[in-house]
């Protein structure tokens, strides 16, 4: 007898039948399963110029695919090259029940629907290397399918990708074949210590703690502890301590969705994302003897697998020679060209910055190979002198030395050199190198030579001084925010998922005490991310932030303030220097139990008035000459910026006094502000001093003092 079920199955199976023999061709999906094939002529796609998906739709039209690459372009003419959204939504036929694996890679944000049920959640800004997957059991018979988009800058990318991966079942699925050997762990090894978290990163105490005699999981959508730990957005953390004979071993981990792995507490595999089952594998690791284990898991949906192994691959390396001071760069990769957000691998590189990838990846697997960028630091010993520093890149580069930006070549090109000089003042100097990859080749050289001998040091004050004289404290005022943050409230601790509430917040001063932000959100185990876009001057900025309970402050994409942690209120502040124009402030905040406190404040740091200094200098005297003095500052950047047209005399001699200039001591300190003069005669340079950024001997403004330029008028 045929059951209810069966004669459903015959009833879809005769409808598509009927449809893929009526429709013509291209009416179907170029994608299709054994099982299901997505109806129509293609995906019903609508267009904004907006990230929200707001409004009415600048465009809609009739996509065959979700599959789109449009670089730094834009999907039509009317739509924006950034800062627009998209929404595709088509009807997927199953005639086949079974289990659908669904991927989206995207860049910027991005999220999947089936039957209005959110499935993929990938809804904040990144990279295109980040592939979403997840995997659902589908009965016989229609689901909407519904996919969202929006690119904020920088590369467009958005991929849509399914499959049938098993038949209806709810055991998990049979784990994958290992991609070589060995499988398990060496035997030998002690227990590993298990502490298992009810979220995803780590946080607050382990629910479950336990000895696992491996790690070798495959827990598909079940739970490692079914009762106590979910089946999805849980963490594990396991340590041990191993025993290796010395020698050179390589550790791989296979994993759904992210992990860590640190041995003697050096990061050795970070692969701390949502992704599907994906081998990832170490450098060579020089072992001898007992070393510590940490291995970092998170599962976010879907299946949960977790594996770690590892094999020798060489003879224990001779015992190197005690490393210079600074010999080892800090590399850090981000999947984006922007380096935005946290990086996606962190490793110690040796020896010189001189890689020619060409089309392919700096580490496969773990970082794309096009749309990537990283950064390197160092703190080199240089003897004291000039310093040529040369660039070779293949596209963007930015070189910092001792804090100061001399190469600034930061747009897509072709292999070029650049070079720049600097005077160096010797001992540990800070160098950092900053680089992005858009498609193509990737190739990225750092050199440099001395030149010159150390720069002759600034005269000793010849008048005058800070002795007592009491000079004025400077004062700290408020910034006017005025553009409101937009804040995402998420029902959870972590800024998971989908926010449940988003609205704009003219400040960031919350005292909701036991209180919820709105009747949408939680009182308790809440989260909120603010972001904003400030205007400022150029200055010395403080920020102060004041929360209860954990806080991150993010200023242009990097981490200034770190406390993510369960605390009473409590408050960090940050100093920096900025330059003039835009400024990225992001604020992320989570609250625990009890009180919920969230505050920010940002001050800006106002010069006393009446610190002035002068200059004494010579100058061709006006009218026979065309000559003058001009005079220039640095700005936040350190960069020489120009005072004004320049200055001339009247007197007879050439002599030329300029007063009022303004000394920053709370920036400089009390020998002065660094000031650069130039002398023109007759349109060109004769004569300069204070360009120490070239090699010339520094010159600096002391309040009320006489300050002589090194060059004065004849007796």
């Amino acid at each position: 007898m045929k059951t209810k079920a069966f004669k459903t199955t015959l009833i879809y199976l005769f409808v598509f039948v009927l449809l893929a023999g009526m429709a013509p061709s291209g009416v179907l999906a170029q994608q299709a399963a054994p099982g299901a094939v997505f109806l129509g002529e293609g995906w019903q796609a609508s267009y904004w110029n907006n990230i929200t998906l707001s409004g009415t739709p600048t465009l809609t039209r009739v996509d065959s695919d979700v599959n789109f690459n449009w670089g730094l372009g834009s999907p039509a003419p009317e739509i924006n090259a950034d800062n627009f959204s998209a929404r595709w939504t088509r009807t997927l036929l199953v005639t086949q029940p079974g289990v659908y694996r669904f991927t989206l890679n995207s860049d910027d944000g991005s999220r999947l629907f089936i039957n209005d049920q959110l499935v993929i959640n990938a809804w904040y800004d990144h990279g295109p290397a980040r592939t979403f997957s997840a995997t659902r059991q589908l009965n016989a018979g229609t689901h909407e399918v519904r996919i969202e988009y929006y690119e904020r800058r920088g590369a467009a990318v958005i991929r849509f990708g399914w499959s049938q991966v098993g038949a209806p079942t709810s055991a998990p699925a049979p784990p994958p074949p290992a991609v070589s050997a060995p499988t398990t762990q060496p035997v030998g090894v002690g227990p590993w210590r298990g502490e298992y978290f009810n979220n995803r990163d780590l946080l607050g105490a382990p629910v479950l703690v336990r000895e696992d005699p491996r790690i070798d999981f495959n827990w598909g959508f079940g739970s490692p502890a079914p009762g106590v730990i979910g089946v999805d957005n849980f963490s594990v953390r396991w340590t041990n301590t191993v025993n290796f004979a010395p020698g050179v071993y390589r550790f791989r981990a296979t994993v759904d969705d992210g992990v860590r792995v640190f041995v003697n507490e050096r990061l050795v595999i970070d692969s701390w994302r949502v992704q599907a089952a994906t081998t990832v594998e170490s450098a060579d690791v020089a072992l001898s003897g007992p070393a510590s284990i940490r291995v970092e898991y998170f599962e976010d949906a879907g299946e949960a697998r977790i594996a770690l192994t590892w094999f020798q691959v060489g003879a224990a390396p001779p015992a190197p020679a005690p490393p210079l001071t600074g010999d080892v760069w800090t590399a850090e990769y981000f999947n984006n060209p922007d380096l935005a957000g946290a990086p996606t691998l962190v490793r110690g590189e040796a020896g010189p910055i001189d890689y020619n990838w060409g089309s392919g990846s700096p580490a496969p697997g773990v970082i794309n190979s096009d749309y990537f960028s990283a950064r390197w630091n160092r703190a080199v010993n240089f003897a004291p002198g000039t310093y040529r520093f040369r660039v070779l890149t293949d596209d963007g580069v930015r070189l910092f030395v001792n804090n100061q930006l001399i190469i600034d070549q930061w747009r897509q090109q072709s292999a070029t050199e650049y070079s720049a000089e600097i005077a160096l003042p010797g001992g540990a100097i800070p160098v950092r190198l900053e680089y992005f990859e858009h498609t193509g080749v990737a190739q990225i050289r750092l050199t440099w030579e001395q030149v010159g001998g150390p720069p002759t040091p600034p005269a000793p004050p010849a008048i005058g001084g800070l002795s007592g004289i009491e000079l004025p404290r400077p004062t700290w005022s408020r910034v006017r925010i005025d553009r409101p943050f937009t804040g995402e409230y998420f029902a959870n601790r972590d800024l998971s998922g989908s926010p449940v509430l988003v609205r704009q917040d003219n400040d960031i001063n919350f005292n909701w005490r036991d209180s919820s932000p709105d009747p949408l959100v939680p009182a308790d185990n809440f989260s909120v991310r603010w972001t904003n876009t400030l205007r400022l001057d150029a200055g010395r900025y403080r920020f102060i932030t004041e929360t209860d309970d954990g806080v991150r402050l993010y200023i242009n994409d990097q981490l200034v303030i770190d406390r993510w942690r369960t605390q009473s209120r409590t408050r960090y502040t940050y100093e920096t220097t900025l330059g003039a124009g835009e400024h990225r402030i992001r604020m992320e905040y989570f609250e625990a139990t009890g009180q919920a406190f969230a505050r920010l404040r940002i001050e800006v740091q106002r010069q006393p008035m009446g610190i002035v200094g002068n200059i004494i200098t010579c100058v061709p005297p006006q009218p026979q000459n065309y000559a003058w003095i001009k005079l220039y500052r640095l700005d936040g950047n350190n960069r020489w910026q120009s005072l004004g047209p320049g200055i001339g005399s009247i007197n007879p001699t050439g002599y030329l006094k300029i007063d009022g200039l303004p000394v920053d001591i709370f920036r400089f300190g009390g020998a002065g502000e660094p000031y650069k003069v130039e002398q023109w005669v007759d349109g060109r340079v004769v004569q300069s001093t204070g360009d120490y950024q070239r090699g010339e001997p520094e010159f600096r403004v002391r309040p009320f003092a006489d300050n002589y330029t090194p060059w004065g008028c004849p007796p």
